[in-house]
């Protein structure tokens, strides 16, 4: 490292900090007549509208939607009370297999006990791949929740050309060995020998590790997301903006034909 800055590149003050999705949720459960109001609220089905300007007028906590229906979901599956988050999450998980002795659930774990990845596949989305495995897209989402894990999903069209998920894979980071874990298991529970072909976004890593496990596949980069990518790197580069501009053009024309022109 040759340089540092410690000064923030951002105002800095006690609203600032008070609207941090950790601090909102702190607060309300450490305030045990907000948390129990909430709960009431949510179980007498009150808008999230009228939830949410409850919680803040009587007790200064300003939750958003997003706050409220996470809170929803853990009442759902009984994810509320005093157990720590690998506690929670162990009777998610239990509740998932429980539910359908076809649904699967695998788990990676570092040498330090940190939950490296979590393969999650419902019976009905082994059933959705089996009928339609013939094109498999792969995406992913990064910082998903407050530990900033990657969402890894597969998808297939179903008969109405709607894309459905058919497995999930949150792993702390996207590396070659996470990645091999997420087809691993998704080798194991489906039958891969359907598929055709498998298309992903810009994440070479992905097209590498690939062929290993989708063997009669071929492999193709996402061209919205390959588009996007390079419309970042060339309006990067310090040239006057004609020239930026008929690159782009030039590498459109490389993947459309003349009846098929776009722009990003």
């Amino acid at each position: 490292m040759k340089n540092k800055n410690l000064t923030h590149n951002h105002p800095l003050d006690e609203k600032i900090y008070k609207n941090y999705s950790f601090v909102r949720n702190k607060k309300l459960e450490e305030n045990n007549e907000a948390y129990d109001l909430c709960k009431t609220l949510i179980a007498a089905k009150t808008s999230t509208y009228n939830n949410r300007k409850l919680i803040s007028d009587k007790f200064d906590i300003n939750l958003t939607r997003k706050d409220i229906n996470n809170f929803k979901q853990k009442l759902k599956f009984n994810l509320v009370g005093d157990k720590s988050d690998p506690e929670l999450l162990k009777t998610w998980i239990n509740q998932i297999l429980n539910d359908n002795s076809e649904n699967s659930v695998q788990i990676k774990i570092n040498d330090n006990g940190v939950l490296e990845c979590l393969y999650i596949q419902t019976s009905q989305m082994k059933t959705w791949f089996k009928k339609y495995s013939n094109i498999v897209h792969i995406d992913s989402t990064f910082k998903v929740n407050i530990e900033n894990y990657q969402l890894y999903i597969c998808l297939v069209q179903n008969a109405n050309l709607k894309g459905v998920p058919v497995a999930y894979c949150l792993m702390v980071s996207g590396i070659k060995e996470n990645l091999e874990f997420f087809y691993s298991s998704f080798k194991k529970l489906n039958d891969l020998s359907e598929t055709q072909v498998v298309m992903i976004d810009k994440d070479l890593t992905n097209a590498g590790i690939l062929q290993d496990y989708f063997d009669k596949a071929r492999t193709l980069l996402c061209v919205f997301h390959v588009l996007k990518y390079l419309h970042v790197q060339v309006h990067a580069i310090e040239i006057p903006s004609t020239n930026r501009m008929n690159i782009m053009k030039n590498i459109r024309k490389l993947l459309y034909d003349n009846y098929q022109m776009s722009v990003i």
